[in-house]
């Protein structure tokens, strides 16, 4: 009865091992093809390089859009200087007595369509420098992120491998002690 049982358990090892065997088959057939599929290291550099290279392109760009808003918030502050200088203008008109009221209006209403058109500018500057600081950040994401998920995938396909390998040496060694 020992006997037999220590047959059916031996051939209970034997099929584990042989699936063992086909997962570590498998397992190799997947890391081939990984590395079939994966970057060569020199190219592997190349494209990091250029990713490199393309965010230094990215992070000139953004200091020259950050020169570029210095410059519009200048002439925005400029701009508004010379609205409340025109406000001033305006007010001081309405209070005299003198000024034709044809001339007031027709003043006023220049006044405030500076102050629109000046406004419009003002917000057509900021969203375009939101635009420019979005696309920034939406570049360093895309590059941290393609990095990041390669190096998992080959860290995980490792690992899967060296556990399948113990795993098979362990049923070696059982199959030896039965024999």
């Amino acid at each position: 009865g020992t006997i037999e049982s220590l047959k059916e358990e031996l051939k209970n090892e034997q099929r584990c091992y042989e699936k063992e065997q086909q997962t570590v088959a498998t397992l190799h057939q997947m890391l081939e093809n990984q590395k079939n599929l994966s970057v060569p290291l020199a190219e592997h550099l190349q494209v990091k390089e250029a990713f490199e290279k393309e965010v230094g392109i990215i992070k000139a760009s953004s200091r020259e859009k950050e020169e570029e808003n210095q410059t519009k918030t200048q002439e925005v502050s400029k701009l508004q200087s010379e609205v409340q200088n025109t406000k001033r203008a305006l007010r001081k008109l309405e209070t005299r007595e003198v000024v034709d009221l044809f001339k007031y209006k027709a003043t006023k209403s220049d006044l405030e369509t500076q102050i629109s058109n000046l406004n419009e500018k003002l917000a057509n500057l900021n969203r375009k420098y939101e635009e420019a600081c979005e696309e920034v950040l939406h570049a360093q994401r895309k590059q941290l992120f393609a990095k990041d998920e390669k190096e998992l995938l080959h860290f995980s396909i490792e690992q899967e491998i060296k556990d399948q390998q113990e795993r098979c040496d362990k049923s070696l060694t059982t199959i030896t002690e039965l024999q």
